[in-house]
């Protein structure tokens, strides 16, 4: 469960692209800033979804861990290898991926999944107590409607932590 005090970016995910073959996708994202709290004069989040926390100032309000909650656009459109339309959201199916993989520099305890109860949505803590760079993959479902077939395909940025203070 995410603190009151924690810093927040909401970050929403463009996607376009189609399936190629039931292995290879040809998928885009365009990550867009929604909001961050505090409010920074630079953008936190580039359009190729790199997060940089050191554009982010807790001052004495804030503690230094973020909580930060990505959004599949609406507007995303993805299809199979012949133009179907597929459905898009995050991996919750306990047989599948999780939805955020992060690894790197030690990440194991410093970031933790809390429930966003929107499929479209998920949302992590990052502690941001190791100042390293860190790699996260969202795992995103895409699906018929109506089949319960599920096919999964990753994208893949990075997460830039402020120094220890």
């Amino acid at each position: 469960m995410p603190s009151p005090n924690n810093m927040k970016l909401r970050v929403t995910v463009l996607i376009t692209g189609n399936w190629v073959t039931e292995t290879t996708t040809n998928a885009t994202a365009t990550y867009t800033l929604q909001s961050s709290i505090p409010q920074t004069t630079q953008t936190p989040v580039t359009s190729d979804g790199d997060i940089d926390l050191t554009t982010m100032d807790p001052g004495n309000t804030y503690n230094s861990a973020t909580d930060i909650e990505f959004t599949i656009d609406r507007r995303s459109t993805f299809t199979d290898a012949g133009g179907t339309p597929m459905n898009l959201s995050f991996t919750v199916d306990s047989n599948d991926p999780p939805p955020v993989v992060i690894t790197g520099n030690n990440a194991s305890g410093e970031f933790q999944l809390y429930e966003t109860n929107n499929p479209n949505s998920v949302g992590f803590t990052d502690t941001d107590d190791l100042s390293s760079t860190y790699h996260y993959c969202l795992n995103i479902n895409s699906q018929y409607q109506n089949d319960p077939r599920n096919f999964i395909f990753p994208l893949d940025p990075n997460i830039i932590n402020r120094p220890n203070k």
